[in-house]
């Protein structure tokens, strides 16, 4: 998105195409459930949510949204983060124990 960044419109639209990015992200991971995809999806969210973030500060929204939607957000990323590392472990578990022989 060529946009300068600095107006509310100009914000939202940059949230509004992430929000497009993340949801196409979600679908391919669906269709392709790899530690890659997770990972892939994982940092599109966290970047996607201190835009969010910095846009509910810039625009000052109502605190207690802010905090609920903050909050929402982390218990998200945590979740991922969780999976993720259940992803790599399994992963890891699979290639460490075989035996060629």
């Amino acid at each position: 998105m060529g946009e300068e960044i600095g107006s509310s419109t100009a914000d939202l639209d940059r949230l509004e195409g992430e929000h497009e990015d993340v949801e196409e992200s979600l679908e391919n991971l669906l269709i392709l459930p790899t530690e890659q995809s997770l990972r892939r999806v994982l940092k599109q969210i966290a970047v996607h949510f201190a835009h969010e973030e910095a846009f509910m500060t810039k625009y000052k929204f109502d605190q207690e949204a802010f905090s609920t939607q903050i909050e929402d957000q982390r218990r998200i990323l945590n979740m991922a983060q969780k999976e993720l590392l259940k992803t790599a472990v399994a992963s890891s578990e699979d290639g460490c124990c075989t035996s060629s022989g």
